[in-house]
């Protein structure tokens, strides 16, 4: 997809949200996917149950935040149709 101006404006606008949600970095990701790793090597079979639990469940909030990404994205996109209609009234209008 080609850069644009507005896509720069979402963006700046988003991107402050997105860390938000997100809170981790990459490096601390991939700590703890080492650490859990190293445990599940020393966990029994009901452990192992329980830690796919908790792997299901970070999916989960993953797919969460990217849900609540696409809705903010839709909501500014509506706003700025919405802004663009106004200016095409007004101009209809002289």
């Amino acid at each position: 997809m080609e850069a644009t101006t507005l896509f720069d404006l979402l963006d700046q606008k988003l991107l402050p949200y997105y860390k938000e949600l997100q809170k981790e970095d990459p490096d601390e990701i991939a700590k703890l996917e080492n650490m859990r790793e190293e445990l599940e090597k020393a966990l029994t079979d009901e452990q192992l149950k329980l830690s796919d639990t908790y792997k299901n469940s970070c999916a989960l909030r993953e797919e969460l935040i990217e849900i609540q990404m696409q809705i903010r994205i839709l909501n500014y996109g509506v706003k700025i149709g919405m802004e663009l209609q106004k200016a095409f009234d007004v101009l209809d209008e002289e």
